[in-house]
C-alpha cells in the first residue's frame, strides 16, 4: 500500500495536475493512462483491505481473528488486477521508447525525494504484478504457523483456494487478451478486410507449407486457429492475399499420405506430405522436413479432437492409417 500511495502521491497526481495545462505537462492524459493503468484503483482497493485486516489483527488472541474469511471477502475484488496485468507489458514497452527530456527530468526529481524508495518508476509498477501470488504464498505460510484446531484455519484453507482462482483467472484473462492482440497483428498482414478476430478463436501456429497444384506446386502461408485454418500468398505490395478460409468442423479432416518418389527426371520428390480435406476444398500439402510435418498433423489433430468433429476422434483415425 505504501509504494502504491508513493507512486500516485509523487508520480500520477502530480502529472496529471500538469496536463490540465498543455505548456506544463509532462505527459498527456492518455498517456498517463497508458503507463498506469487503474493503479489508483488498485491503491484504495489495497487501502481498504489492509485496514480490514489490520483490524482482524488487532483482535489479539481473546477474540476470534477471521483473516481467512477477510481474504475470502475480497478475493473476488482482487481481479480488478485484470486490467492492470493486461496492460503492463504495454506500459513497459512505451516507457522503453518514450523519448521525453521533460518526463526524464520530472521523474529524477521525484526518485529523489526521501519518500521514493525505489530506483525507477518501472520498480514500483511492477509491484502489483507480483501482489496476488504473493497473497498464495502468505496465506500458505500463515497456515503453516497455525495451530490445528484453530478456528480460522478452515477459512484460511478457503481463502487459499480462492486466491488460486483469482491467479487463474488473471492468468486466463492476460492469455485471451495476448491472443487476441496476436491474431489483430496476424490481421495487419493481410491486403484488404481480412477479419480474424472470434470472441472464441484462439490462434494456434503459422508457416509456410507447399500445396500441391494441378500446374505448378506452390508455397503458400498457412495460419491455424482453433476453429479456422486459412492460407494465403505474397503479394505484389509486401502483404499477403487471402486464398481461402476454411472452417474447421465436422467435415475437416487431415490423411497423413506416405512419401511419393518422382516418376520422371522432370518432376521433384514429394515428401512430408498430409492431406487437408474439407466441404469447401481438399489438397495435399508438404512440409519442409519431417519434424514440421508431425508439428503441424499433431497442431492440427489437437483442435479436431479438441471439438470432437471427427467420428471416433481426430487422432484415433490417423493412427488407424499408420
Amino acid at each position: 500500500v505504501n509504494s502504491l500511495t508513493v507512486l500516485c502521491n509523487y508520480f500520477i497526481f502530480p502529472m496529471k495536475k500538469l496536463a490540465r495545462e498543455p505548456k506544463e505537462a509532462v505527459l498527456t492524459s492518455e498517456e498517463i493512462q497508458t503507463i498506469f493503468s487503474n493503479i489508483e484503483l488498485l491503491r484504495s482497493l489495497n487501502q481498504t483491505f489492509m485496514d480490514n485486516i489490520k483490524k482482524e489483527i488487532d483482535k489479539g488472541t481473546e477474540e476470534k481473528t477471521d483473516i481467512g474469511k477477510t481474504f475470502m471477502e475480497f478475493s473476488q475484488f482482487f481481479k480488478m488486477y485484470t486490467m492492470y496485468v493486461n496492460n503492463y507489458d504495454k506500459a513497459v514497452q512505451f516507457l522503453k521508447n518514450m523519448k521525453n527530456l521533460k518526463y526524464d527530468q520530472f521523474i529524477k526529481a521525484q526518485l529523489q525525494r526521501e519518500e521514493c524508495k525505489q530506483p525507477s518508476v518501472e520498480s514500483y509498477l511492477i509491484m502489483p504484478i507480483q501482489r496476488i501470488p504473493r497473497y498464495k504464498m502468505l496465506l500458505k505460510e500463515v497456515i503453516k504457523n497455525t495451530e490445528e484446531g484453530h478456528p480460522d484455519l478452515p477459512d484460511l484453507h478457503k481463502a487459499t483456494e480462492a486466491i488460486a482462482k483469482v491467479a487463474k483467472h488473471i492468468n486466463e484473462e492476460v492469455t485471451k487478451a495476448k491472443n487476441r492482440e496476436k491474431i489483430l497483428e496476424l490481421e495487419g498482414l493481410f491486403q484488404g478486410n481480412v477479419e480474424l478476430v472470434h470472441p472464441a478463436r484462439v490462434f494456434i501456429r503459422h508457416g509456410a507449407l507447399v500445396k500441391k497444384c494441378r500446374a505448378s506446386n506452390r508455397v503458400y502461408e498457412f495460419f491455424l486457429f482453433n476453429n479456422l485454418m486459412v492460407y494465403a500468398s505474397a503479394s505484389g505490395f509486401g502483404k499477403l492475399k487471402l486464398h481461402r478460409r476454411i472452417e474447421i468442423n465436422n467435415s475437416f479432416h487431415i490423411q497423413e499420405l506416405p512419401d511419393k518418389p518422382a516418376k520422371s527426371p522432370k518432376e521433384q520428390d514429394e515428401v512430408n506430405r498430409f492431406q487437408i480435406v474439407s466441404a469447401s476444398k481438399s489438397f495435399v500439402v508438404m512440409a519442409s522436413s519431417k519434424a514440421e510435418k508431425k508439428e503441424w498433423i499433431d497442431a492440427i489433430l489437437k483442435q479436431i479432437d479438441r471439438l470432437k468433429v471427427t467420428i471416433g476422434g481426430g487422432r484415433k483415425n490417423l493412427e488407424k492409417q499408420r
